[in-house]
């Protein structure tokens, strides 16, 4: 596709309404994407190039969500050329969270990932398997893993109301 033809990328709107030829249009994107994206050949996720701010090329999901987010957000301001998704052309990534954004936490309907699994998600990519890590922690660590799993011990076998840790506490609480 040329990126000279992509002035249909950010006149999404008709009077409030999404226009045929946009949502036409995302689903020749997407086909594009499915093709090209190398993401999508192994994990069958692409980036989304939504004007969602969680999204903004950062986010990997599946096609169909891609495909509505970009209907109901549009695509972030300044992606003529599509370099997340295969097309090769001069322009480069960008910063697009300097970029101004309309759409505003009310929006979100629900929204609420763990930031910090988003974020290693975010650098790993869509590939990282999160139940399959090789490397221990490192003593600092696992002494802060063992001391949660600590609190979480039964204060005795079969006990399913007390736990080690809330019983400690509160006799603290009672001895000061």
């Amino acid at each position: 596709m040329s990126s000279t033809s992509r002035d249909w990328m950010y006149n999404r709107l008709d009077n409030g309404y999404v226009r045929i030829e946009f949502t036409t249009k995302v689903k020749e994107f997407i086909s594009f994407a499915k093709q090209h994206c190398p993401t999508y050949q192994s994990e069958r996720k692409i980036r989304c190039p939504c004007n969602f701010k969680k999204c903004r090329l950062v986010l990997y999901l599946d096609f169909e969500t891609v495909e509505y987010h970009i209907c109901k957000y549009g695509f972030v301001p300044g992606y003529h050329c599509w370099y997340e998704h295969g097309e090769n052309g001069d322009e480069g990534p960008q910063n697009f969270y300097q970029m101004d954004s309309h759409i505003d936490d009310a929006d979100v309907g629900g929204y609420d990932p763990t930031p910090y699994r988003e974020m290693l998600h975010n650098v790993a990519g869509p590939s990282f398997n999160w139940n399959h890590v090789e490397e221990s922690p490192n003593p600092q660590a696992r002494q802060l893993y063992d001391m949660i799993d600590a609190s979480r011990e039964q204060l005795w076998p079969g006990c399913e109301t007390m736990k080690t840790l809330s019983e400690i506490a509160r006799l603290l609480a009672i001895k000061s």
